[in-house]
């Protein structure tokens, strides 16, 4: 009967291949003597088996080296690399023990294999293709849909192949984060080119900026103080206000001073058209409501049921010009213009009194009438 009186001297891995047609392989080391404890000489066959219990069951592996292939033992000392002839599949993610059976008779007990056979379990993380498989990690779920919170990046997936991890950037900054001097025309959604003087504005319907003329359509800058709303003229029109149906006025200001100043080198100063009430209201509790001048057309123009209405503590509508201070037309009468009475001052006419004032009606003077 043999006798393996050190039963398991070591077992130490050799070779670890990562390709997929290369087998691994263990190196097993141990010494065989008889009954008699007289170590064993010569060649022997010699089988091993690797079981998953420590007696019974069925094994997991075998291993033959017979014939040409049988063991060298000198001193009772042999050395065997195990999965040389039969591929050594075993993941070794267990406790093994391994069983060796010498000319026909097995030995007793098994030996359990030490932890150096488990650093074949390297092999997953020393290789990308195991790293990047999901295979290795799909009992494991730690991570659920949504778990992950961070700032500005959302991540979805619970890593699994079906449904892998993926990781969104947030799309918002703050001020603080921004590097003065750092953004360009590229960083931002601009829709069309610019020219020189323009103006960066935002477009609501595309979501993103629009390069503008200065001073275009849009709501004006309120101030607590200075010009309450101020207009340059760049392209036509300075101010233009239409009412919508809701409201009254076209343009309203009240001001301790200038209500509302328009001034034009060409055309209109200021224009106000409204189709129920008034186009253009001015309110000044010091000095001009309303006021407007021009070098070659209108002041203030006023269309309507009354072109311009004005009422004041001393003038309701004030003019100068150094030609005429007021011009008056209307299809009631040529040039006429209609005021209460003050004080008769004398008579031509039957009729009604005349006032001390006068007007120019198909270029000839006339006087103002008073009805």
């Amino acid at each position: 009967m043999w006798k393996k009186i050190c039963g398991l001297i070591a077992i130490i891995m050799i070779q670890l291949i990562f390709a997929s047609t290369v087998p691994k392989m263990l190196n097993y080391q141990a010494k065989l003597t008889d009954t008699d404890g007289v170590a064993l000489e010569g060649n022997y066959d010699i089988t091993f088996r690797i079981y998953d219990v420590e007696s019974g069951g069925t094994p997991l592996w075998t291993e033959a080296h017979s014939g040409i292939n049988s063991v060298s033992i000198v001193n009772g000392l042999f050395d065997v690399i195990l999965g040389s002839i039969t591929t050594l599949d075993i993941a070794f993610d267990d406790t093994y023990w391994i069983e060796l059976e010498v000319e026909g008779e097995i030995l007793s007990p098994r030996e359990p294999l030490v932890s150096t056979p488990y650093a074949f379990r390297s092999i997953y993380a020393d290789t990308a293709t195991y790293a990047d498989s999901a295979v290795y990690a799909d009992t494991a779920y730690i991570i659920s849909s949504g778990a992950i919170q961070t700032d500005g990046i959302s991540i979805t997936g619970d890593g699994t192949e079906t449904d892998p991890l993926s990781a969104t950037l947030g799309n918002t900054i703050e001020t603080e984060e921004i590097t003065d001097g750092t953004i360009l025309e590229s960083d931002l959604n601009v829709t069309n080119d610019p020219t020189d003087s323009y103006v960066l504005t935002y477009d609501s319907g595309s979501g993103g900026f629009l390069w503008a003329e200065p001073g275009g359509s849009g709501t004006g800058q309120w101030e607590d103080d200075g010009t309450g709303t101020y207009a340059r003229i760049i392209g036509n029109d300075s101010i233009r206000a239409y009412k919508s149906p809701s409201a009254s006025y076209g343009i309203y200001a009240i001001s301790d001073n200038v209500g509302v100043y328009g001034k034009s080198t060409d055309s209109i100063g200021v224009w106000g058209v409204s189709t129920n009430d008034i186009g253009v209201y001015g309110y000044s509790t010091n000095d001009i409501g309303v006021r407007g001048s021009s070098a070659n057309d209108i002041g203030v123009l006023g269309t309507g049921d009354y072109g311009v209405h004005g009422a004041g503590n001393e003038y309701g509508v004030y003019g100068f010009s150094p030609k005429y201070s007021g011009y008056f037309t209307g299809a009631a009468g040529g040039g006429c213009i209609r005021l209460p009475v003050i004080s008769p001052v004398g008579s031509d006419d039957p009729t009604g009194d005349w006032a001390t004032a006068s007007c120019y009606y198909n270029n000839e003077l006339q006087k103002l009438r008073i009805y």
